[in-house]
Parts: C-alpha cells; structure tokens; sequence
C-alpha cells in the first residue's frame, strides 16, 4: 500500500509564498542574481516536442534539478551543478545543456531515446515553476512532476519504477521471471496551485498528496 506522501515546490527564493497570485505569471520573476551567479526557476517549451520544461537552480552549491515532460510517455529529471551562467546536466542516457541569463534559458535537451532538441523558458513568475513528488512503498518508487508555465498552461506525468518480486517455484526456488506491478508512465492529474492538493494513485489505490512549497534555497525532494 501506497504511504501519503508530500508534493513539494521546487524554487529557490521566499517570494514564491502563497501570497503570490494565482493563474501563472503574475508577480515578481524568481530568477535573481548572486555573487556565485544566477539562481532561480525558469519555465518553458521543448521545441518539435508538446513538452514542457522546468529548470530550478538553487544558492546551495548551485544544484540544479530540470524536469521534461510531455504530460504522457515523456517524464525525465536530470540533475547536476550549474556553473554561473551556464548549465549541464544529466541523466541516464539523456542531457541538457543551456545558457542562463536573468530573463531566460536557452539551450538543447538529448532525450534518452537520441531525439536532440531545442528549448527557450523564461524566469518563473508567481504559481509558475517547477513541482515534483516522490512516494514510496514496499511496491516501488513514484516520482511525479509537474511545469507550470508563467501563461498558467501545465504539463505533468507521473513514473514508477517498481521493486520486482521473487517468483517461487515449484521446488522452493526463485524463479525467473520476476513478478510485481509494472514499470511506466501516465498523465499526472491536473494540479492546483491553489489548494495544493492533488489525487495520485498507480493502480485502484489512489492516495491524497499535499503541496507543500519550498521557502529556503534547496531542492525538495
């Protein structure tokens, strides 16, 4: 059984409190510079792709985590440390690289599959950024995620990866192959930025996840 898990905002900065408007871009950008450089949220499109793209960049040793997702079969997380105005991040058999300035990211996202693409996002503004949730259980992992444009347009998937079960023989022994839920992808539920609540389930068991946003300049989980 699925344990309540928590959804947690992916920002670096305070202003990004509930006070901040709903419905996208309004309000202050998030992105801010730094003696070490840029740090911030910035919120995109993938081109050739219905994707979006969310990159966060936080004051703590610039650990940066970017999320690509087409809100169906396309959920990957990269991570990685970003040097002043620049990025490069990875994945397994993916990667991202982009150029920052205080107003946008540019760069280019190779896709685990090879597709190489190109990418624009600007600096987050009020409810838009980056949001992610992880839950687990004895049955495997579900990493969720969501981008939330500064137009208030969303994109989100939901991956799990389980933890195969031993098949047992006949004769007591494990037998191959293994049985247990199946790895994959599906569209996340629409997520409020308002209530900060939102349904996940894999399978018939769904479970009530609460948002909570990140005031401090880390990652969440």
């Amino acid at each position: 059984m699925w344990r309540t898990g928590t959804i947690a905002f992916v920002a670096t900065l305070g202003i990004l409190a509930a006070a901040c408007g709903g419905g996208g871009g309004s309000g202050e950008t998030t992105v801010r510079e730094t003696s070490d450089g840029l740090v911030g949220v910035y919120v995109g499109q993938v081109e050739g792709l219905d994707a979006f793209i969310g990159i966060a960049v936080t004051q703590d040793g610039r650990t940066t985590r970017a999320y690509v997702c087409d809100g169906n079969q396309v959920s990957q997380w990269f991570s990685g440390t970003a040097e002043a105005r620049s990025l490069k991040l990875t994945a397994e058999s993916a990667s991202l690289e982009a150029e920052l300035t205080k107003s946008s990211a540019k760069g280019t996202v190779q896709l685990a599959d090879g597709r190489k693409l190109n990418f624009t996002a600007a600096a987050a503004k009020g409810d838009a950024g980056l949001y992610r949730a992880v839950e687990s259980s004895d049955d495997g992992k579900l990493v969720a995620g969501w981008v939330v444009l500064n137009n208030g347009e969303q994109r989100g998937s939901v991956a799990f990866t389980p933890v195969p079960i031993p098949r047992v023989g006949t004769d007591g022994l494990a037998a191959n192959p293994a049985i247990g839920p199946r790895p994959g992808v599906q569209p996340a539920p629409k997520l409020n930025t308002q209530t900060l609540q939102v349904q996940l389930s894999i399978g018939s068991t769904p479970r009530l996840a609460t948002v909570s946003r990140t005031s401090t300049i880390t990652l969440g989980p």
